[in-house]
């Protein structure tokens, strides 16, 4: 039994000798087959590493290389963006720049437009109500007066449309005319004027189209007229006026509808008849307005039209006067 067990370990002891593995000697770790070997080696020495987008996250630590250390690159701003290396500006310029970025641009339009200045004549001119307007030239005019206001200053020259009790009233005329006064009106008032007692002057009977000048200023009468309505025939030879002074001229349209002489009336500013039942009604002066193509028109003769609508359909500039007392 003792020699069996001896022999038994004898020939361990030489396959162990044999195999490398002597008592003692460290048990290697088993060897990859060999193509799984060459396939990781290759891929270990040949393999590029791929760029991915690199995020930063709370457990990344970035490491440089420290073999060749590279110097960092500036980059160049872009619009909207500011670079996280930018250089500061010296304060002069930051306050430039600041000043610049906060003043924008002037563009084309962003100007404001002034408004065209009014006509000086309108300066002059006061409405005493209704028709009744009185023009501080000097001379001191006067148009349609049935009311004189209270200064009531005299008159140099007094201009009547027609006979209507609301635009000739002789009891005004009386307080406001002097010898020197000239009277411009039309034939039929002409003969009405030379029978009443107590209004001086001199009277000067117009036509349509015929044209006095009375120191300075110039008078050209026009035509006044309805036009389907029978209040004023256009026989009867109502007026109205044209007054050119220094250099501008006012219209004044008197009883009338919208005629196509308007067409033909150049003028600085317009006075024109709005109530609708003697005269034009608002939309039908405004119209008017539009022939005539005036800076300013002034509505008048109003009763109980109301301005306002006129100012909404009238293309120009409209201004609506106070009656003074």
């Amino acid at each position: 039994m003792d020699r069996r067990w001896s022999l038994f370990l004898s020939l361990v002891l030489i396959a162990l000798v044999a195999s490398g593995c002597a008592p003692g000697s460290p048990v290697p770790a088993p060897a990859l087959p060999p193509t799984a070997t060459a396939v990781a080696t290759a891929a270990a020495e040949t393999a590029e590493p791929t760029p991915t987008k690199v995020t930063e996250s709370a457990t990344a630590t970035v490491v440089l290389p420290t073999a060749t250390p590279v110097e960092p690159v500036a980059s160049t701003p872009t619009a909207g963006t500011q670079p996280a290396t930018a250089t500061a500006l010296p304060p002069t310029a930051t306050a430039a720049a600041a000043a610049e970025a906060a003043e924008p641009t002037p563009t084309a339009g962003t100007e404001p437009t002034p408004a065209a200045e009014l006509p000086a004549l309108l300066g002059h001119l006061h409405w005493l109500g209704h028709a009744s307007f009185r023009f501080d030239g000097p001379p001191t005019i006067y148009l349609d007066p049935t009311s004189v206001g209270s200064d009531k200053p005299a008159a140099d020259i007094i201009l009547i449309s027609h006979e209507h009790s609301d635009h000739y009233a002789p009891a005004a005329l009386k307080q406001i005319s002097r010898p020197e006064t000239v009277i411009v009106t039309n034939p039929r008032v002409a003969a009405l004027l030379e029978k009443e007692k107590g209004i001086e002057g001199q009277v000067r009977a117009l036509q349509p189209g015929e044209r006095v000048t009375v120191g300075e200023v110039e008078i050209e009468a026009v035509p006044a007229y309805n036009v389907g309505k029978s209040h004023h025939p256009q026989a009867a030879g109502g007026l109205g006026f044209i007054v050119t002074w220094g250099g501008e001229r006012l219209y004044f349209a008197g009883d009338t509808s919208r005629i196509p002489e308007m067409s033909d009336i150049d003028c600085d500013v317009a006075l024109l008849p709005i109530d609708g039942t003697y005269t034009m009604d608002a939309a039908e002066a405004a119209q008017a307005a539009a022939d005539i193509k005036p800076k300013v028109a002034v509505p008048m003769h109003m009763r109980s039209a109301d301005p306002e609508q006129f100012r909404s359909l009238c293309g120009c500039r409209v201004v609506i006067m106070e009656v003074e007392p």
